[in-house]
């Protein structure tokens, strides 16, 4: 019984595995190379993070600030590419 159940939660983490893989993929950086409305002001809003600004002082937007420094780091990341953010949205 133990090794069915073994088998079985191995089964599920690789399947698990794919389905992110399959997401990231669909994802990339290189199938649109202009960000939408939102994905655009999140993106500057973190750059302009990255420049030294600060968030409702400096730049404003009715969203919460987590968005913002998600994708200040993934900029960081990446020197300034969509790769960055990609990947932290990967992980």
């Amino acid at each position: 019984m133990k090794k069915f159940a073994r088998n079985q939660t191995i089964y599920i983490f690789l399947i698990f595995l794919i389905l992110i893989l399959i997401v990231g993929i669909l994802s990339l950086p290189t199938k649109e190379n202009i960000p939408g409305r939102d994905s655009g002001v999140f993106l500057y809003i973190g750059q302009q993070i990255l420049d030294g600004s600060i968030p409702y002082r400096d730049i404003w937007d009715h969203k919460g600030p987590v968005i913002y420094y998600i994708n200040a780091v993934g900029l960081f990341i990446g020197h300034g590419s969509l790769w960055g953010v990609w990947l932290v949205q990967l992980i």
